[in-house]
């Protein structure tokens, strides 16, 4: 079950609490693979990096005050360059959305970028706990990397 609390401020949108799968407020992002069961294979780190090391998850803030919204970590404002996700100082800060279901995991929110929303890694494998953070890129479907879906789980 989604939890939800809604706020009756100025922007009247609603934010996302402890273990929400909708991107708001506070959350780590993590990757879920692309075929069911949809497996967690980790999270993302504050460069914007995919790890399987859980003490190298980042906490993300989404503010979202409609459809569109802005990721930042402690690193700074997350983007997209050069199809690549990254999160730093001096970043522009990216304009992401939500991937429309039924092409995306079912009953959880998964990140989009303009019309992008699946990911691949460099490597065909996926990455364990002891493996250096890789960098993911929007895939073209041309990519022979490990596709994954970006998803939020709020702290």
């Amino acid at each position: 079950m989604v939890s939800f609390k809604y706020l009756l401020g100025l922007a009247g949108v609603a934010a996302a609490t402890v273990n929400s799968t909708v991107f708001g407020g506070q959350g780590q992002i993590r990757t879920l693979w692309n075929s069911a069961p949809y497996t967690d294979l980790g999270c993302l780190t504050s460069a914007g990096q995919w790890t399987a090391n859980p003490s190298l998850c980042a906490v993300f803030t989404a503010v979202r005050p409609g459809s569109i919204f802005t990721l930042t970590t402690s690193a700074g404002p997350c983007e997209i360059s050069g199809a690549n996700f990254t999160c730093g100082a001096g970043n522009t800060p990216g304009q992401f959305g939500i991937w429309p279901w039924p092409n995306s995991p079912p009953k959880i929110e998964s990140l989009r970028w303009g019309q992008y929303g699946l990911m691949s890694t460099p490597s065909p494998n996926p990455i364990s706990a002891s493996d250096a953070a890789v960098t993911l890129r929007y895939t073209s479907y041309w990519d022979s990397g490990y596709y994954v879906w970006l998803t939020w789980k709020g702290v």
